[in-house]
């Protein structure tokens, strides 16, 4: 039986309201009676997924969290980091530098989760209200080399950012894990900080065979975690590469897809 289940938020358990439907908790609360963890895997920043642990406390509280795409993950029940991977602040000046070439708006979350840009968008903004934080305006020319941060993000129009992908300076994908969160987001990473190394190493952690974990999500960055666990689904509602990599596409973010599925693999087989 599967026994570790990860679970994007965005678009994936929560509805288009940002809420867990009541079919998504009641689902989830009965995998949890059956002995199954679950595992919240999102890009967001630990500070900024409180509103939804609050959701549904008695699960969340008690299980694990995969922040930053993988780059922190936390002992929800302790608070925790008990995996960390980060890059530098002159790696920000690097990323920095190429998006003043290509002509796009940049910020950073550094590893004590504060989000910082040069100069503020709508996008940033985004960001921030999504995880009810505050922004801080820095000079990233000023930034200490040495610094630990946990990504930088390209913020901008949709259609600047696929521009900026297709011409981004090749170099980049050797020195980072690149991935599109978002239609206006395009996150630079440490190449460990993925969700599909948070399945692998989480499931390490705790004594789980891979074999025996599921991945929900919907989106570029949920992609290498879909294909690392046991049983990778996508959501209906999902980029429709990842639909094409997943083992099993359920219903949509809007119609319990994740309840759908937890029936379908877990609930209906506990037998």
């Amino acid at each position: 039986m599967y026994k570790l289940v990860f679970l994007d938020m965005d678009d994936t358990l929560l509805n288009s309201n940002k809420e867990i439907s009541e079919e998504n908790k009641q689902a989830i609360r009965e995998c949890v009676k059956l002995g199954v963890k679950f595992v919240i895997a999102t890009g967001r920043p630990r500070i900024g997924i409180n509103q939804y642990i609050d959701m549904l406390p008695d699960v969340f509280n008690n299980s694990y969290s995969s922040n930053f795409n993988g780059g922190m993950i936390y002992d929800l029940s302790t608070n925790e980091c008990i995996i960390k991977n980060k890059i530098k602040g002159h790696d920000i000046k690097r990323i920095y530098e190429e998006s003043k070439r290509l002509g796009v708006h940049i910020h950073a979350y550094d590893a004590e989760q504060k989000l910082t840009t040069p100069d503020l968008s709508p996008y940033t903004l985004i960001g921030a209200n999504l995880n009810k934080i505050k922004v801080d305006i820095v000079d990233f020319n000023n930034i200490d080399d040495d610094k630990d941060y946990m990504k930088g993000m390209f913020v901008d129009d949709p259609d600047k950012i696929k521009n900026a992908i297709d011409n981004l300076d090749k170099s980049f994908y050797d020195d980072y894990a690149i991935f599109r969160s978002a239609p206006h987001f395009l996150e630079f990473v440490n190449p460990k900080a993925t969700k599909g190394e948070a399945v692998k190493n989480l499931a390490n952690y705790l004594g789980i065979d891979i074999k025996d974990t599921i991945a929900f999500g919907d989106s570029e960055n949920d992609l290498s975690m879909i294909e690392a666990a046991g049983l990778g689904i996508c959501m209906e509602n999902g980029f429709s590469h990842v639909k094409e990599k997943a083992d099993f596409v359920t219903l949509s973010n809007d119609d319990d897809g994740v309840s759908y599925a937890l029936k379908k693999f877990i609930l209906d087989n506990k037998e």
